[in-house]
């Protein structure tokens, strides 16, 4: 509270003060949000499903283990 009070005056002081330590917060805070966001196995299906010309395609949808989570893909592949 009293960085911005210390003379002489730099704009460095407060980047270092209260701007860096923030950034490790926004990330975590994106990662979160992000993973709450995805969508499960069971809605990737149900998108598809309600696709126009989903028997032209091969659909794969599955999770896959990485490192401490899991990661959820759909992969589709037009129909030779």
């Amino acid at each position: 509270m009293v960085t911005p009070f210390i003379r002489p005056f730099k704009i460095k002081r407060i980047i270092f003060t209260y701007l860096i330590p923030i950034v490790p917060l926004f990330v975590l805070w994106d990662g979160v949000v992000s993973s709450l966001r995805t969508y499960s196995v069971k809605e990737m299906n149900g998108l598809v499903e309600n696709l126009n010309g989903t028997e032209n395609y091969d659909w794969e949808i599955d999770k896959v283990k990485s490192g401490p989570g899991v990661v959820l893909y759909l992969l589709g592949t037009k129909k030779e």
